[in-house]
């Protein structure tokens, strides 16, 4: 059976967990308690002489626990005189001068031995005052939100109005005098919770009914004015510019201005759908909030009447039950009527598809995922084993079949194989995620229900990896029985790389289409960083492939080996020495910095922070010291190599800092945790200070070592060395990733972040909206 403390940790919302009750430190109270009745008890049974006298001291704890039950009821004082006092069925509720209930108890002398249950019973109040501020200010907050979306859909409803009258008027020939609302709709609001709404869609209304109807909700709502004349179709989702009168349009150019009107009001429907998908699960995370609180005030009750014997729990739980938090039910109301208005306006009135799309079903790990992660697991081990004993027993691969196979073919496996090594640090963090209950997939804003958990991610790596080393097994045999012509066994790489590309792009729902889109979604708004809005995900992948660019530098490898045919007959100099080759280097080596230093741009002139720009100038070094050190492989001149030395230290410096203090927010020296921070989630504080030493080396070492020529080892090429400081990278990276994504969660746990700020289409002002 799993404790409670268990159940509440795994249920509750991470970025509320501060104002859960504390059902730990309520739980040491009573173990407090439990351990003063048996010192007590072992007391008597030690010394026999003095048992009379510790009989009478039992007794008179007895009497003062009895005294304890009996005056917790309706015993209570005024504690300063801003307080105004009103007595309910065992308890106080004391109103304080900001008009917030405060619950107070104060037990009854004596309390002599009784001191570890005053204090119980005063952080049992501390808790309960806790939770009732908190819920009564998100209440209040998603009742202002529930409002603003009343407005909005008015807003929606009245453009799509005008849509429609400005189509019948384009349909019919009689004059324009005549009213077409067949189509109309009309919006009624309930005033009775104040934010709560709802809306009635009446068809065949007639033009003069519908202005009074309207005229009068507005009214009843105090909502903003709104008037046709005051809203441009065109410039719905932001565009604020007002749409002039044009005279005289023909019945073509019409046509298309409906035709883009229409799909403007589309979108702002789309918008207004996820507004209220998120809305919906504000106000079920809420609710969920009242009920666990609820529950644990139960429990801990509970175990305290277990431990001393009494009957108090359920005077208690009275209050607890009379509390604000759990006995307020306009969260319910509300969430009742986003579900009416849900399926009427955003479900075609199929409700459930529209429970569909509130409460989408959660991805569990199932046990078939377990099975095939253990059998493509296996299957990895062995093939890996199987690769390696060819490459150390078989003398005539290499000598005839391994001919110029690290200058080419290695180049197109190393690249799969440190995606899939990223891929493998993925679900390592989304292990340690789950783990530390960092909400990564809000932090990602996946939809509800999408996000993979680290056995799906670790299956398609498993999967993946086994086909990649099956493949270069057989492309090992083939290539020393073609030698030395190597007709065909090349094409083997090429196969498998798009048969990658495939499965990565398959507009079929299966494996994983949601995840997969999600991530070209992402790499095409890196592609075009300047032209999109950029969003956590989308820098934060672009900071994997910072990570990647021997891989950039091998796709430009792969595009000349293949495009041009040299992989027939495995010319490995063929692209090395080709001029245009090395001027591409640069630019595949850059492309990775350059994307994040756009990013910073976009993100600086949006936001107007200026860290931002503090951000692109650590990309801009990147890319001076990129371009040094390339020169210097190239030319090997003295002065390179100071300009490569100097601009390799200053980036890596600025790189390291910005890891640390920005990126993990440690070294703060204020702090209560000598140079981390305050909040922590990892228990073992060691690990923060070996992680900022491993960051410090792999990033100092790689970064200076990577482009520079490595022939250490005979036989151990210059490729071979990429791989590996490469490799060293990508773990490096894995590891920033979990500090990069704890900062962030622990930045949403101190403003109470748990739902996604979904920008609404139409822009609210004093005197009405756009």
């Amino acid at each position: 059976m799993v404790k409670f403390s268990k159940q509440l940790e795994d249920q509750l919302v991470p970025e509320w967990k501060d104002v859960y009750c504390n059902y730990k430190e309520l739980k040491k109270d009573v173990k407090r308690i439990k351990q003063g009745h048996l010192q007590l008890n072992v007391g008597s049974m030690i010394d026999p002489a003095t048992a009379g006298t510790a009989d009478t001291a039992l007794q008179r704890s007895m009497q003062e626990y009895t005294s304890l039950e009996n005056n917790i009821n309706g015993h209570f004082s005024h504690t300063s005189s801003s307080y105004n006092k009103k007595q309910l069925a065992g308890a106080a509720v004391l109103v304080d001068e900001h008009g917030s209930e405060v619950l107070e108890t104060e037990l009854m002398e004596p309390l002599g031995k009784a001191e570890p249950h005053k204090v119980f019973f005063n952080h049992l109040d501390a808790q309960l005052n806790k939770i009732n501020r908190f819920y009564k200010l998100k209440e209040t907050e998603y009742i202002a939100q529930a409002r603003r979306l009343e407005r909005q859909l008015l807003a929606l409803f009245e453009v799509q109005e005008a849509l429609v009258a400005r189509q019948t008027s384009l349909l019919s020939s009689q004059s324009s005098s005549k009213s077409t609302d067949s189509h109309s709709s009309s919006y009624c609001a309930d005033e009775s919770l104040g934010g709560k709404f709802d809306y009635c869609m009446h068809a065949n209304v007639a033009s003069s009914s519908k202005k009074k109807m309207m005229k009068k909700k507005r009214s009843c709502t105090q909502k903003l004015e709104l008037t046709l004349s005051r809203i441009d179709i065109k410039d719905m989702c932001r565009n604020d510019v007002q749409i002039a009168d044009r005279p005289s349009w023909s019945r073509s150019q019409h046509k298309f201005d409906l035709s883009k009107r229409k799909k403007k009001i589309n979108s702002c429907e789309k918008m207004l759908c996820t507004a209220f998908i998120e809305f919906y699960r504000g106000l079920g995370l809420l609710k969920s909030y009242s009920s666990l609180n609820m529950v644990a005030f139960a429990k801990i009750l509970k175990k305290y009447d277990k431990v001393t014997k009494r009957n108090l729990a359920p005077m208690y739980i009275k209050e607890v039950e009379c509390s604000y938090f759990a006995s307020s039910d306009k969260v319910t109301e509300l969430m009742i009527k986003v579900e009416e208005i849900f399926t009427k306006h955003f479900s075609d009135n199929d409700r459930r598809k529209a429970m569909t799309l509130l409460r989408p079903m959660q991805q569990d790990g199932n046990h078939t995922t377990t099975f095939f992660l253990g059998i493509f697991a296996g299957w990895t081990v062995a093939l890996l084993i199987v690769f390696l004993l060819i490459l150390l027993t078989q003398n005539d691969y290499r000598t005839t079949g391994g001919k110029g196979y690290m200058e080419t073919v290695f180049r197109v496996f190393s690249t799969l194989g440190l995606l899939l090594l990223h891929m493998y640090m993925y679900g390592w963090n989304v292990y340690a995620w789950e783990k530390t209950r960092i909400n990564y997939g809000f932090i990602f804003e996946f939809s509800p229900g999408t996000e993979l958990h680290y056995r799906e991610v670790l299956l398609i790596c498993t999967a993946l990896s086994s086909m990649l080393l099956g493949t270069m097994i057989v492309h090992i045999i083939a290539s020393t029985k073609e030698a030395p012509n190597y007709d065909g066994s090349d094409w083997v790489p090429l196969s498998i790389t798009l048969v990658f590309l495939v499965m990565l792009l398959i507009p079929v729902n299966i494996f994983y289409k949601s995840s997969r889109y999600f991530f070209l979604r992402c790499f095409r708004r890196i592609i075009f960083a300047p032209f999109y809005k950029v969003v956590l995900s989308d820098f934060f992948l672009g900071d994997q492939l910072t990570s990647q660019v021997v891989s950039f530098r091998n796709v430009q490898f792969m595009l000349c080996y293949f495009s041009g045919g040299y992989f027939q007959r495995r010319d490995e100099s063929a692209c090395s020495d080709n001029t245009m080759f090395k001027l591409l280097t640069y630019m595949f080596s850059l492309l990775p910095y350059w994307w994040r230093f756009l990013q910073c741009l976009r993100r600086w002139k949006d936001e107007g922070d200026k860290l931002s720009l503090y951000n692109a100038g650590k990309y801009m070094s990147a890319m001076v010291a990129v371009v040094l050190t390339l020169a210097y492989v190239s030319y090997n001149t003295s002065a390179l190599l100071v300009l490569f030395l100097l601009s390799s230290c200053c980036a890596t410096l600025y790189q390291l800092y910005w890891d640390v203090v920005v990126d993990w927010g440690l070294l703060q020296q204020n702090s209560k945790n000598p140079w981390l921070r305050d909040n922590l989630i990892l228990k073992r504080k060691y690990l923060y200070y070996i992680s900022m030493w491993v960051n410090v080396l792999l990033r100092s070492l790689v970064w200076i070592l990577l482009f520079l020529p490595l022939n250490v080892i005979p036989g151990f090429s210059q490729p071979a060395w990429e791989v590996i400081f490469a490799a060293l990278e990508v773990i490096r990276r894995g590891l920033w990733n979990f500090y990069r994504l704890e900062n962030e969660h622990l930045n949403n746990v101190g403003n109470f972040r748990a739902v996604k700020t979904v920008p609404l289409p139409f822009q609210e002002f004093e005197g009405g909206m756009l």
